[in-house]
């Protein structure tokens, strides 16, 4: 089965929280926690901008996300 949307892996000791823009999509912009060795998907069809707050050190990462493609937060 071919993955879908993006999917965010927490590799962390923390949780921390996501979210992913859906520009020209539907679907929630919204923040969401990943617990710690736990991981989400967002039904996306385009390229978006994810922003991960790491609750381990409060700092905010920016990445360019790619639907079909799992990105790890270690």
């Amino acid at each position: 089965m071919a993955m879908t949307g993006v999917t965010i892996t927490n590799r962390t000791g923390a949780r921390i929280l996501v979210r992913i823009t859906a520009d020209g999509e539907q679907g929630g912009i919204g923040f969401y926690p990943i617990d710690p060795q736990q991981c989400d998907n967002w039904g996306r069809q385009n390229m978006q901008i994810a922003f991960v707050h790491r609750e381990d050190n409060n700092t905010t990462e920016v990445l360019t996300v790619k639907p079909g493609f799992c990105y790890v937060v270690s």
